[in-house]
């Protein structure tokens, strides 16, 4: 059980914050892995229209995820600002795993 509000929130953004980190880690990896991928597709034999059209097909899908992201925060947000209200309050919270 968390009794202090503050402490709830910082616990939060700690995790957000090492998640962001995690990202931008992984991020120069992924760019390594799509450069031999494309020059793969180059040996064999795809066309520059075709490397173009695979290129903006992945840019969807991860604007799509950043979007999904940003949504499912709108959401979740509200929803610990009153957990936080909650348990400013005195009132018990249990974790989900927890007794």
């Amino acid at each position: 059980m968390v009794s202090d509000p503050h402490l709830l929130r910082s616990r939060g953004q700690l995790v957000l914050r090492m998640a962001c980190v995690n990202v931008a880690s992984l991020l120069p990896g992924a760019c390594g892995l799509r450069e031999r991928e494309m020059a793969m597709r180059v040996a064999r034999g795809a066309g520059r229209g075709r490397l173009v059209r695979h290129a903006v097909r992945r840019r969807r899908v991860g604007a799509l995820r950043g979007t999904l992201g940003v949504r499912l925060a709108a959401v979740g947000i509200p929803r610990c600002d009153v957990l936080g209200r909650a348990v400013g309050r005195g009132e018990e919270v249990q974790s989900i795993g927890g007794s």
